[in-house]
């Protein structure tokens, strides 16, 4: 999976957006004021690519997945009631994020238990 990385000027640029809270060279957080101005311009019928050009942004730089991830995010937080609550919704995340960490944990332990037991199996061959 090709990852879309922002260089210094275009990092340098998007923090002096003021709908940006943070940039870094593969992150960017946006404040919950442009989330909010988002979905109600979304709802007028905007496109999502019209709403982040009109709010200052280079959306060439951003790429088109950035924005629709970011548009599909909010559309769903919204709905669901935790547009409001960035809280609650980053720690949804976190939970599902260490959720999957875990089971990878879970799926690496067997497969090194697996390994083993071939490895032993191969020796006695031998």
């Amino acid at each position: 999976m090709a990852k879309v990385l922002f260089n210094n000027d275009q990092i340098k640029d998007l923090m002096e957006n003021p709908y940006v809270e943070f940039v870094s060279e593969c992150r960017i957080t946006y404040t919950d004021e442009f989330k909010k101005k988002f979905v109600e311009e979304y709802r007028m019928g905007k496109g999502p690519r019209q709403i982040f050009k009109d709010a200052g942004f280079d959306v060439v730089a951003l790429g088109y997945k950035r924005i629709e991830r970011a548009a599909d995010r909010w559309r769903r937080a919204n709905n669901n009631g935790e547009f409001g609550d960035t809280a609650t919704f980053v720690e949804v995340h976190r939970e599902r994020n260490r959720r999957y960490r875990e089971s990878l944990e879970d799926k690496c332990s067997r497969l090194e238990q697996e390994l083993s037991e071939l490895r032993s199996q191969l020796a006695a061959l031998q």
